[in-house]
C-alpha cells in the first residue's frame, strides 16, 4: 500500500509543478473546486 500512497503523492506534485510552470497568473482559469 505504500507504493500506491507514494505514486499518488507523486502524481499531485507533479500535476501541481506543470500548472505552476504553464502559467504563473491564471487563478481565473482555474477556479477552485
Amino acid at each position: 500500500m505504500i507504493l500506491v500512497a507514494v505514486s499518488f503523492i507523486a502524481g499531485r506534485v507533479y500535476e501541481y509543478r506543470l500548472n505552476l510552470k504553464e502559467c504563473e497568473n491564471c487563478n481565473n482559469n482555474y477556479p477552485e473546486k
